[in-house]
């Protein structure tokens, strides 16, 4: 039983590669404004967000994005 457990430290241990170099990524000086984006499209996102959360809600995945739109466009007619 011993060699075994032995045989499976082995095993998972040879199966593990070296560990990747972190990537050097440029230090960000200040965060991306949300303005980048328009208001229409922060609604899209929030919408697919929100529909993702509650995929109890949605019989389809196929439509999500569908409804998302159809949601951002509501929304944004109430808005104007």
């Amino acid at each position: 039983m011993e060699d075994i457990i032995f045989w499976r430290k082995e095993a998972i241990q040879s199966n593990k590669g070296p560990a990747p170099d972190p990537a050097d990524l440029p230090p960000l000086d200040k965060p991306v404004p949300s303005t980048a984006l328009s208001f229409k499209q922060q609604l899209m996102l929030a919408a697919v967000q929100g529909l993702c959360a509650n995929p109890a809600h949605a019989t389809s995945f196929d439509e999500l994005s569908s409804m998302a739109l159809h949601l951002a466009e509501t929304l944004d007619q109430e808005e104007a």
